[in-house]
This record gives C-alpha cells, sequence and structure tokens, in this order.
C-alpha cells in the first residue's frame, strides 16, 4: 500500500480490514509494516496505531528498509545498496547450480562403485 501521509495510510487500512471482515479474513499486524520517506533518523520500536470502525485496534512496526519484487526500498534511496543485494543473490544461485551439479556426479560414481558398474564408452561397444 502507498499513501501520501499516516492520515491516509489509516484510512487505507480501515478500507482493507472492513473489506476483509466482508470475506471471512483478518489482518495480520505482525506481517505488516510500514515505512516513512522522510528525512527524520529512523528510530527503532516506533509503531503507527489504527483503531477501525469496528473498533479494533491495530499497531503497524515501522521499519527502515524493505524489500519488494527482488529491489531494497529504504527512507534514505541508495541504488548501491540494491545492485549489491542483486549481485548477492545471483551469486548464491550460481553457488548453489554448481554444487548441486557437483553432487549429483559424486551420487552417479557412487551407486557405480556400489553395484560394481563400470561405465561403457561409446566406443567400447561390440
Amino acid at each position: 500500500m502507498l499513501a501520501r501521509n499516516q492520515k491516509e495510510l489509516k484510512e487505507i487500512i480501515k478500507r482493507l480490514e472492513e473489506q476483509s471482515v466482508k470475506r471471512g479474513l483478518c489482518i495480520n499486524e505482525k506481517k505488516i509494516k510500514y515505512m516513512e520517506w522522510t528525512e527524520e533518523e529512523y528510530q527503532e520500536g516506533r509503531f503507527l496505531k489504527v483503531e477501525t470502525n469496528t473498533g479494533k485496534k491495530y499497531e503497524f512496526e515501522e521499519v527502515e528498509q524493505f524489500t519488494y519484487l527482488g529491489s531494497i526500498f529504504s527512507r534514505k534511496p541508495n541504488i548501491g545498496e540494491d545492485i549489491e543485494a542483486r549481485i548477492m543473490a545471483g551469486n548464491r544461485c550460481f553457488k548453489f547450480t554448481r554444487r548441486n551439479k557437483t553432487e549429483k556426479k559424486k551420487k552417479e560414481y557412487a551407486f557405480l562403485d556400489q553395484n560394481n558398474y563400470t561405465p561403457i564408452s561409446s566406443e567400447k561397444r561390440e
């Protein structure tokens, strides 16, 4: 959800809660966080308090940054952090696929050794 200010965000949350109740759903305030783009320094432990039309009270934790679809959003935008995170994610994928290929080859050779099979090359077939 995007909002211009906290007042607008509270209104959006009220409408979300209203529609959720109609469909038998509920809001999990432990999973919902919010972030404000501002020049103020981030203070850990701040919460946005919202009281809905049904009388239910929510407290949403403020965060300094969050990741959405692989992109990092922070209070003070810095493209360097986002690029670094993408490079690290690519490195993890590369290492994972490389490790899996190596393990697969080891398993194939272990299977051959256990059963006393020897691989037959295409040249030796008779």
